[in-house]
């Protein structure tokens, strides 16, 4: 799959890049179920740590508070407690988001991936927004998965994978069993 996958791979590639020289930022995997976009990060965590990265991964919860997946990034980065309790709290203040934002913005260079991170809400997106500015002077990058565009740049849409594609990506089926099996998935790897 990651083959078919080219541009993304390069781009993420060029997003730890920059990480690495001091200046990360933001990559947005988006679309629909099934179309590759948590194997993309999974690939872009592992060539980070061969890179010396530290990854920190965190899937938004449904039905949760919307900071929940940047409470549990905060953890693995060892934040300090208050800071922790400050974004959790029903009134979290600007100040205390972008003392989070900072956080996890520092130190050596980093990966953070938010997986699925729209299923969280606004509140999740806007946290996301924040760390990214931060990010832009550290060297951290950042990755989120969503299944609808978050109006985030760089956001890279993920769609179906052409016949010859897919076919390189699941390879060594019949091309007859590759056929039916690209018209029963629609093209998109993780269904297939």
């Amino acid at each position: 799959m990651l083959v078919a996958r080219r541009r993304e791979i390069e781009e993420t590639g060029r997003l730890l890049d920059r990480a690495k020289g001091g200046t990360g930022g933001l990559l947005v995997f988006s679309g629909r179920a099934g179309s590759g976009k948590t194997v993309l990060a999974e690939a872009a965590a592992g060539q980070a740590r061969r890179r010396g990265f530290e990854v920190l991964w965190a899937s938004a919860p449904e039905a949760r508070p919307g900071r929940m997946a940047w409470v549990q990034l905060l953890r693995d980065a060892d934040a300090p407690a208050g800071l922790i309790a400050a974004l959790l709290a029903r009134d979290v203040s600007p100040l205390d988001l972008d003392e989070a934002a900072r956080h996890l913005a520092s130190g050596s260079p980093r990966l953070i991936v938010v997986d699925d991170i729209d299923r969280a809400g606004p509140d999740a997106v806007e946290m996301l927004s924040l760390v990214a500015a931060r990010c832009a002077a550290a060297p951290v990058a950042v990755i989120a998965t969503a299944a609808h565009p978050l109006g985030l740049r760089p956001e890279l849409r993920l769609g179906a994978l052409s016949e010859t594609d897919l076919a390189t990506a699941v390879g060594g089926l019949d091309p007859e069993v590759n056929h039916a099996l690209w018209l029963a998935s629609q093209g998109l790897p993780g269904v297939a």
